[in-house]
Order: C-alpha cells, then structure tokens, then sequence
C-alpha cells in the first residue's frame, strides 16, 4: 500500500531506527488472512540469535 521512500536517501534508518522513521512498507493483508503463524518482535529476536 505505501513505501518508505526517506530510506532512499538514508537506508541507515532501518537499523537506527526500525520502528520510528526507518520502516520499510505498509501491507494490506486480506480478511481472512491467517496470521497465527507469524512472530512478533521479541520472538524473531530469540529465532535470530538461535540461528
């Protein structure tokens, strides 16, 4: 739906700060869409530093 375009001209944004300036896309997801499967913040951290 829309694109970050500020990370054009600094896509260091996305690591100094991902949930303020630096985010990347919004994405409609459908209605039905089953999001049971997906990880919030702290549990992808813990998948990452497991991998």
């Amino acid at each position: 739906m829309e694109i970050n375009d500020e990370l054009e001209d600094d896509p260091s944004l996305v690591n100094s700060d991902p949930y303020g300036d630096g985010w990347l896309a919004v994405i409609e997801m459908a209605e039905d869409a089953d999001l049971s499967g997906l990880m919030d913040a702290e549990e992808y951290r813990r998948f990452a530093e497991e991998a």
